[in-house]
């Protein structure tokens, strides 16, 4: 008898030892979810947003929730919380300001937790700008913004900025005053606006910035620019001067690299913004002669002479954009070729057209890609639907992009599938994206 129990006793502890080896053996993997898929960041103010994708299989019994792990430089990864039930999002305002954190995150059910998804790095930083942003404009992988803001991402920049997908940076010392325009030509960015210097040199309202330094052009103009647009190895500028260098031109002139040209005899009045179709240069304002022309706030310069598509609006255009052959403008007008059309039309070559029935407020702001229209400004209606702010139209019916933003939208810019909006506004919905957002076709988030 002795004997038969000491083998009992040994057959017992060999079992309880291989059982606690491995607590999973008893439970097959399949009941165990899948690791989530595609882990992604986005930045809102000094917080750092985390999105997945529910597993390809959710296990049995399904998810309970997730487990969210972060580190930092050499430490390990530790579990800093978890998602509300079963949400595929979470939010980590606990990061600290301008450090490096890794993330992943695992999916859990009553069963056990599944494998780590796919890990990340992202920092939390201040997003956006201090104060209002006038233009952007997209350049390869590189954003450029200008406005009256002192800082962009918690960053120091005077007026002008740069975004490189990843930091902000500076243009060197800045510039002292208001930037309204922007445009790039290979590594030289031209800025327009109301100032008298750039990077501590004298210039007056339009500077360049060669990678180094910035410089004038020229003697500069008297009065400040609202648009530059560039044209082979020409730039050319409007706003609300009358003089360009030691020349006269009315509110529109050329830079060819060495002297500033006039227009033939210019607008009648201010000048908004500058679009090329081809070698021809179409320009908006507030103006009503063009060339000695009648022109009503939309003009066609063909590098000879002035003309008017069609009677043009009966208040100021502030943006145009070409689809193909067809023109976009958008302003604070309510008639376009004498009929009753709402802040934004379209010229076909032979005759303007409204956009549906419209919107209900001005527009600062038109974007296009393909047969997208996207506008901004204003307005809390597009075509009858409720919008804050921004909508797009996509050549048959309005729509909004995602909470649009709880202030006005003074500029967009595109590139590739994302629309980027700069303006004076504070929150997209309930999220702070301060003055500058990206819109990914799904959701507005800040950078």
């Amino acid at each position: 008898m002795k004997k038969f129990n000491v083998k009992i006793l040994l057959t017992v502890i060999i079992f309880t030892s291989s059982c606690s080896e491995d607590n999973n053996l008893s439970v097959p993997q399949s009941e165990i979810p899948s690791k989530p898929k595609n882990l992604t960041s986005l930045y809102y103010d000094s917080i750092i947003q985390l999105n997945w994708e529910t597993p390809e299989y959710k296990g049995n019994p399904e998810i309970i929730n997730y487990n969210i792990f972060r580190k930092y430089g050499n430490s390990d990864y530790e579990n800093i919380g978890n998602s509300v039930f079963n949400n595929t999002s979470y939010v980590d305002s606990t990061a600290v300001l301008f450090t490096e954190y890794n993330y992943y995150v695992s999916a859990l059910n009553e069963k056990g937790e599944s494998e780590r998804s796919n890990e990340i790095t992202a920092e939390a930083h201040p997003v956006g700008t201090d104060n209002s942003v006038f233009r952007i404009v997209t350049s390869d992988n590189n954003i450029y913004i200008g406005g009256v803001f002192i800082s962009a991402g918690g960053i120091n920049t005077s007026k002008i900025a740069k975004w490189n997908g990843l930091s902000w940076s500076e243009l060197g010392s800045g510039i002292n005053n208001s930037v309204f325009s922007i445009a790039v030509n290979g590594n030289e960015i031209f800025a327009g606006g109301f100032f008298s210097s750039a990077g501590g040199f004298t210039t007056s309202n339009i500077a360049k910035w060669d990678g180094l330094k910035w410089s004038a052009l020229g003697s500069g103009l008297n009065g400040g620019v609202y648009s530059i647009a560039i044209h082979g190895t020409d730039v050319y500028a409007t706003g609300l001067f009358q003089a360009a260098g030691n020349y006269s031109a009315g509110y529109i002139a050329k830079w060819d690299g060495t002297e500033w040209t006039s227009l033939g005899s210019g607008l009648g009045f201010t000048g908004r913004s500058i679009v090329f179709n081809g070698d021809d240069l179409y320009v908006c304002g507030s103006f009503t002669t063009a060339g000695g022309i009648t022109a009503n706030r939309i003009a066609k310069w063909d590098g000879t002479s002035w003309s008017a598509p069609g009677s043009g609006m009966n208040n100021t255009v502030y943006s145009i954009a070409f689809s193909g052959n067809d023109l976009y403008a958008g302003g604070v007008f309510s008639t376009a070729g004498g009929k009753n059309i709402n802040y934004i039309a379209k010229w076909d070559g032979a005759e303007w057209s409204a956009l549906g029935s419209g919107l209900n407020g001005l527009v600062f702001s038109i974007a296009v890609k393909g047969n997208d229209v996207y506008v901004g400004g204003e307005f809390s209606m597009a075509g009858g639907i409720s919008v804050n702010q921004i909508a797009k139209w996509d050549g048959t019916e309005w729509s909004s992009l995602g909470n649009g933003f709880n202030g006005s939208v003074y500029n967009l810019a595109i590139s590739e599938n994302n629309v980027y909006a700069g303006g004076n506004f504070i929150y997209s919905g309930n999220a702070a994206v301060n003055n500058l957002a990206k819109w990914d076709q799904s959701v507005w988030s800040g950078f």
